[in-house]
């Protein structure tokens, strides 16, 4: 499980983009633990928030090369399976959105779909999620699946109110992902 610090998600603090913090010749993916691989996503998605003087096209573009270059397309184990490479992104996505906190600069959102667009308009091949054959990056293997895994309205007939926290992170994703429909990233 990735832990959250909302203050470095809601920190103006200037700072280069993790992709561009990386050297070249190292792979930051390579024998990586589960929460290391969710660490490297966090820091990738919070570093294409800074500087906020940066274009969202810009942040989105450099964030989703950074993402795809490190994606295994072969079958693997562990942290080199494309399944669960993909699973982890996306949960470490979403868990971003649902952390933004309340009244966030927009943009933050708009570049976690420029992220996903991104990716979308790359022909990386196919790869085998869960037995199936998926067209990666077009199909976003997996992305569905982890949206509607968590997706549903915190309110319950007959249960007490949901916790304020709850809702914030219902409202967040709810925001998600009426900016991906618009945008045409998911349908």
């Amino acid at each position: 499980m990735v832990t959250f610090n909302t203050r470095i998600l809601g920190s103006s603090a200037k700072a280069a983009p993790f992709a561009a913090q990386q050297s070249p010749s190292v792979d930051p993916t390579r024998n990586m633990s589960f929460a290391e691989l969710d660490q490297f996503f966090l820091r990738l998605l919070q570093g294409a928030f800074l500087p906020s003087n940066q274009s969202v096209e810009l942040a989105s573009a450099a964030a989703a090369d950074a993402i795809d270059d490190k994606m295994p397309v072969e079958d693997g184990i562990g942290d080199k399976c494309p399944e669960n490479y993909l699973w982890r992104l996306w949960t470490t996505m979403l868990m971003t959105v649902w952390k933004l906190p309340d009244g966030a600069d927009p943009r933050r959102q708009d570049i976690l779909v420029g992220i996903i667009g991104n990716l979308q308009r790359r022909d990386k091949g196919v790869v085998t999620v869960w037995g199936s054959p998926a067209s990666l990056w077009q199909d976003l293997p997996l992305f569905t699946q982890r949206m509607t895994d968590t997706g549903g309205s915190p309110a319950r007939p007959g249960a007490a109110p949901p916790a304020e926290e709850d809702v914030r992170m219902w409202r967040n994703q709810s925001g998600f992902c009426a900016r991906l429909l618009t945008a045409g990233v998911a349908s």
